[in-house]
C-alpha cells in the first residue's frame, strides 16, 4: 500500500515521529545507508555541504525491527511526508499533485466523521468527469483510518433500497426467527430503524 523512494527522502523523520508518537506503533526508524564520505572530499568540502552530505548518506527510513515492516498501514506517514518520498502505491506516478483539487468530506468509514479531502481531477481530456486519485487529511488535527485513506474507490453500483426485503427482515425480528443483531456506532438510518 505504501512505497518509499529513498532518493526523494530528506530524512526529516516526520514519518518516524508520527508513527511513534501519534499512532503508537514505532514501525519506522532511521537506518544507516552504509556509505561514508571519502577522505579526500572531507578535507576539501565546505563545512555545511559536508554536514548535509554526511546526514543524507548515513541514514534513510526503514523498518524498526528486522527486514519486514510491522505496520498497520494507516497511511499517516504518507500524510506528513513533505517531499513525497512516502506515497500510496495506487497514487504513485498516476498524477501530479498540483493538478489535483481538494473536495472536503467526512470519513465515511467511521462514526467520528473525521475531516478528509478527496483529491480529484478529470479522468482525461475526452472524459471530463472527476476521478478520485487519493484521499488526504489535515494531519495536525487527527488521523484517519486505513479504510478511509485506501478504500476510496469502493462502491456498490448494484446497491439499492429494497422495501420488500426490509419488511421481510423486520417481520423475522418480530417473529423471533432472528434473535441477535450485531451493530456498531456506524450504522445507517435503516439499521437504526430495525434496532428500534
Amino acid at each position: 500500500l505504501i512505497n518509499y523512494d529513498p532518493a526523494l527522502c530528506v530524512v526529516c523523520e516526520r514519518c518516524v515521529t508520527v508513527c511513534k508518537d501519534k499512532i503508537g506503533e514505532s514501525a519506522l526508524k532511521t537506518v544507516p545507508r552504509g556509505v561514508e564520505v571519502p577522505k579526500e572530499l572531507k578535507e576539501s568540502m565546505p563545512k555545511d555541504a559536508y554536514a548535509v552530505f554526511s546526514k543524507m548518506q548515513k541514514s534513510l527510513i526503514g523498518p524498526s525491527v528486522g527486514e519486514n515492516l510491522d505496520c498497520s498501514f494507516c497511511g499517516e506517514c504518507i500524510s506528513v511526508c513533505p517531499v513525497g518520498a512516502l506515497v500510496s502505491s495506487n497514487f504513485q506516478y498516476s498524477s501530479n499533485i498540483w493538478e489535483l483539487s481538494r473536495i472536503p468530506a467526512a470519513n465515511p468509514h467511521q462514526s467520528d466523521c473525521e475531516l478528509i479531502f478527496y483529491d480529484v481531477k478529470e479522468k482525461s481530456t475526452s472524459d471530463r468527469s472527476k476521478q478520485i486519485y487519493r484521499v488526504s487529511n489535515d494531519f495536525h488535527f487527527g488521523e484517519i483510518s486505513g479504510a478511509a485513506r485506501f478504500a476510496y474507490d469502493f462502491h456498490n453500483e448494484n446497491a439499492r433500497k429494497n422495501e420488500t426485503k426490509f419488511n421481510e427482515l423486520v417481520l423475522n425480528f418480530k417473529n423471533g426467527n432472528i434473535k441477535n443483531i450485531k451493530f456498531n456506532s456506524f450504522i445507517t438510518n435503516e439499521e437504526a430503524l430495525i434496532l428500534e
